[in-house]
């Protein structure tokens, strides 16, 4: 529906799951492929493509294809500006999404066509190895 109340609602459906404001977050900090938001989220990659995709949709997102490779980074649309940074400001506290920009950092020192080529063997990385003699983070699910 391409009315002011079907944009709205679109809209306000993409920023009523916390994985959606966890991918927003992610963003914010620049484009990621799929397989890096998929690691960072520790959810299956098709349940980030969903969420991918109602982001998308409500013109959140915008993607690029290199070779196999997919990347996503926000959409620079004035009529957004104000719901995202909304929702942004409201997560910017949240531990969840600090641990998530925690691990995007790492992530990110990984060439991308290795990190997506390892695909859920990417915590075997040598940039994910805990170096001798300290604590093996865990990540909450």
């Amino acid at each position: 529906m391409d009315t002011p109340l079907g944009r709205t609602l679109a809209v306000t459906k993409a920023l009523a799951n916390p994985a959606r404001l966890r991918i927003l977050a992610i963003l914010e900090r620049g484009e990621c492929c799929v397989c890096q938001l998929t690691a960072v989220l520790s959810l299956a990659p098709s349940t980030v493509s969903a969420h991918l995709s109602e982001l998308r949709r409500a013109g959140f997102l915008l993607d690029r294809k290199a070779g196999k490779i997919v990347f996503y980074r926000l959409a620079e649309r004035p009529a957004l500006s104000a719901w995202r940074k909304a929702a942004l400001a409201g997560v910017r506290d949240d531990s969840r999404v600090a641990e998530d920009r925690a691990l995007l950092e790492r992530v990110k020192t990984v060439d991308v066509e290795t990190f997506c080529g390892a695909g859920p063997r990417w915590r075997l990385l040598p940039a994910f190895r805990p170096s001798k003699g300290a604590p093996v983070p865990r990540r909450r699910r």
